[in-house]
């Protein structure tokens, strides 16, 4: 087992990092960093500020630690504030585009150079139309798609009821067939 599976599953790692412990600290950054990019990239859609606003998640997550409550919730809570940091992003740079390069791929290659040319216009057509769902929408299925997790945790990630998160997944994935429809 390799230093970032220990630190996923190591509850007693958050308590030392709690407790000023740097090394332990070291450690829930390398277990947590690359899946905070990658749901930061999702949001900001580009890779410098998808990088400043994981350094920004992880300059609030130690700022904040002493105060977490729920230690089994790390993972929730880091990602929100990961989230809340990428939506600060989005307000500075003023861009209401925001959708994960994750969602827009497509199955393996196709071996035909007029299948590649139909899966790149596949592809093209889905990110225009993710790009032209509002954010609020956008952000809970990227969350939903790209982060794979469940209502439930997305309800804390996002800071919203289970219903509502159900209710925005389903309202984007409605107006993206809708969208995809229009689209020639």
């Amino acid at each position: 087992m390799d230093v970032v599976e220990a630190a996923l599953g190591d509850p007693d790692l958050l308590r030392r990092a709690r407790a000023g412990d740097a090394a332990a600290w070291s450690d829930l950054v390398r277990a947590h960093e690359p899946a905070l990019t990658r749901l930061a990239a999702a949001i900001v859609r580009d890779d410098e500020d998808a990088r400043d606003v994981c350094q920004e998640t992880l300059r609030r997550a130690i700022a904040q630690l002493p105060a977490l409550d729920d230690a089994e919730r790390f993972d929730l809570w880091i990602r929100r504030i990961a989230v809340n940091a990428a939506r600060d992003v989005l307000r500075r740079r003023g861009v209401r585009h925001a959708v994960a390069d994750e969602l827009a791929r497509m199955p393996p290659r196709p071996a035909r150079p007029e299948d590649l040319a139909v899966a790149r216009e596949d592809r093209d057509r889905l990110r225009r139309a993710l790009d032209r769902l509002p954010m609020e929408l956008r952000e809970a299925l990227v969350a939903h798609l790209v982060e794979d997790r469940d209502y439930r945790e997305l309800a804390a990630i996002l800071d919203l009821t289970v219903n509502a998160v159900r209710i925005r997944v389903h309202r984007a994935l409605a107006r993206l067939r809708e969208l995809l429809k229009e689209q020639p």
